[in-house]
């Protein structure tokens, strides 16, 4: 038997072993935030137009006494794409482009939900719609607390469609105090005034605050929201009130703060989520696995970082470890010249999102001195995806070892089906190769899947 022969059997088994390694790795060992259907309440309604339009545009006014003990989040669905405003500024938008690379049950179009697999595909030049895919099943998280102004605030939202008839559901409110009852934003709950032209008057833009919509008619209600939308976001996330500490400690003689807290989890939980931030250079681990390194951003506003850490985690006591460091060039967010770091956290037991172990930075931490309560105001939040993914050494390793398993039981399983199936019995290597022709066509039908998958938008 030649050569070319053996090392293209090999080929095949290698290849097949490979990419069935990745699928069951990434089906079973590391599931990142997985999509889950989103529970609406009884109160959210679809809202349109009350005339045919490929554009919709919706407002809601609501007024502040005080913006500076307020915080707010809203969920938000529309199909099948929108621009989101708070207050003339663009605080979210989806669009449908044909860099989306991967379909509905790995990936979607959001910024700020994006599962850190793949890079989406640059294009210069913008296609909304394409495909008509139905984006209003992704529903989109927006923290709105940094974005409140007291006096009157505006929320505006641009819904395009490349069919008649946009709609749009939102949900959330506003909190002024924690002993004031909320303010609703929920359409169906509130007022909405919409419109199908954009307009302009005396130089403002129809988001902008100062727009007069007093000609616009009310929102059309379309009914509850009955089909199934979902998000990989818990609603904690952005409605959990960050409780955490700001905490510091003494600097070693290389300007340096480590800081260690312990976080009991219990048994079973299904989903576990931390923010923190901090000023300095700083580098956050659970149990040795690596979560971010940070460098501050000069005249830019601290990020509160979000991070799924479930995977990170074991039944029992769980380390957090913080190493903060003066960065090399002097910067201004360091108040007082302090170094500190602020973080919290909580475990999910169910798919109803009920909280159980909740962690905040406190004086329970190892050599920590509390110097302050966080200031929701002074940063928005950002969500990362699975902190997992960013462990790179466990990450590799744990591939490395579903495809060395997978590649040897399908070498194995060739043999076999030569052996004792097609009755090659002059060799191993007859064995073998004859085997793995009976498995070249679910190769290509999985490398054929498997580029599909990464090159085109399959919603």
């Amino acid at each position: 038997m030649n050569w070319s022969k053996r090392w293209f059997s090999l080929g095949i088994v290698i290849s097949l072993g490979c990419l069935l390694g990745l699928m069951f790795f990434s089906t079973w060992d590391k599931p990142p935030t997985p999509l889950e259907k989103v529970e609406w309440s009884t109160e959210a309604q679809w809202i349109g137009s009350h005339e045919p339009s490929y554009n919709v545009y919706a407002r809601h006014n609501f007024y502040l006494s005080s913006a500076s003990a307020a915080t707010g989040w809203l969920r938000i669905s529309a199909d099948n794409n929108f621009i989101l405003y708070l207050n003339g500024k663009e605080i979210g938008r989806q669009d449908t482009q044909n860099s989306s690379s991967l379909p509905i049950a790995s990936r979607n179009t959001l910024p700020n939900q994006n599962i850190n697999d793949s890079r989406a595909y640059e294009v210069k030049t913008k296609i909304l719609n394409l495909a008509y895919p139905e984006n209003w099943r992704l529903t989109y998280y927006v923290n709105l607390t940094p974005y409140l102004i007291t006096g009157q605030n505006v929320l505006a939202v641009d819904v395009i469609k490349a069919r008649d008839n946009p709609r749009v559901v939102i949900e959330g409110a506003i909190y002024p105090t924690k002993e004031s009852p909320p303010i609703q934003l929920t359409t169906g709950a509130s007022l909405w005034r919409v419109s199908t032209l954009t307009e302009t008057r005396q130089g403002l833009f129809w988001w902008d605050p100062d727009f007069s919509d007093l000609n616009w008619s009310e929102a059309k209600l379309l009914g509850r929201v009955k089909e199934s939308t979902y998000s990989r976001l818990s609603p904690n996330v952005f409605s959990l009130p960050i409780e955490a500490n700001w905490i510091t400690s003494e600097e070693n003689s290389l300007g340096e703060i480590r800081l260690e807290g312990s976080w009991q989890v219990p048994k079973e939980h299904k989903h576990a989520y931390i923010r923190f931030s901090g000023d300095g250079e700083y580098s956050v681990l659970i149990n040795n696995h690596f979560v971010g390194h940070f460098l501050p951003k000069e005249n830019k506003r601290k990020l509160l970082n979000v991070y799924e850490v479930s995977n990170l985690l074991s039944s029992g006591k769980n380390t957090i470890t913080v190493r903060l460091s003066r960065p090399l060039t002097p910067s201004n967010s360091l108040e007082q010249g302090l170094l500190k770091f602020l973080l919290d956290g909580w475990v999910e037991s169910n798919a109803n999102h009920n909280i159980v172990a909740p962690i905040q930075s406190d004086t329970s931490w190892q050599s920590a001195i509390v110097i302050g309560k966080a200031n929701p105001h002074l940063f928005p939040s950002i969500f990362y995806g699975d902190a997992y993914w960013y462990d790179y050494p466990s990450y590799f390793w744990h591939s490395l070892t579903w495809q060395s398993i997978t590649t040897i039981i399908i070498a194995i399983y060739v043999w076999f089906l030569g052996r004792f199936w097609l009755l090659r019995t002059n060799s191993w290597w007859d064995s073998f190769c004859s085997g793995a022709i009976l498995v070249l066509p679910a190769t290509l039908f999985l490398v054929g899947i498997t580029l599909l998958k990464h090159r085109f938008a399959e919603s």
